[in-house]
């Protein structure tokens, strides 16, 4: 988990894996974990989703704050939501973890990048 020492905003979630793999889905989501280490459940409204015959070592992302992204090509994957845009406003002391709910098969080097800028 990533503790926040200052109050953020969430402005886009970048994703990569260098293989994904053979078989299946990876499916990741993120947390908030509050001050006292009480999980509050997920920030996500659609969890991240890239199905194994996506393109290899190709980056996704959703930019929050344009409105972009470097979309996925197969109908199995989803680039992540998060709505209302006030949940992308994480306050100070609270954590973020990324949770890896599912693997696919021979998948390799998953990066998850979180961009947040302070408020």
């Amino acid at each position: 988990a990533m503790v926040l020492p200052f109050n953020i905003e969430i402005c886009a979630i970048g994703i990569r894996l260098r293989d994904c793999g053979s078989s299946g889905n990876t499916t990741v989501d993120l947390h908030l974990i509050d001050a006292a280490g009480t999980d509050q459940g997920s920030l996500l409204n659609n969890k991240i989703i890239i199905a194994h015959n996506e393109t290899n070592e190709k980056g996704f992302y959703t930019n929050f704050i344009d409105s972009t992204t470097n979309d996925v090509d197969q109908a199995a994957s989803q680039l992540p939501t998060i709505t209302p845009s006030s949940n992308r406003n994480v306050d100070a002391g609270k954590s973020l973890r990324l949770d890896v709910d599912g693997n696919a098969t021979d998948a390799r080097d998953l990066i998850v990048t979180l961009f947040y800028r302070p408020r």
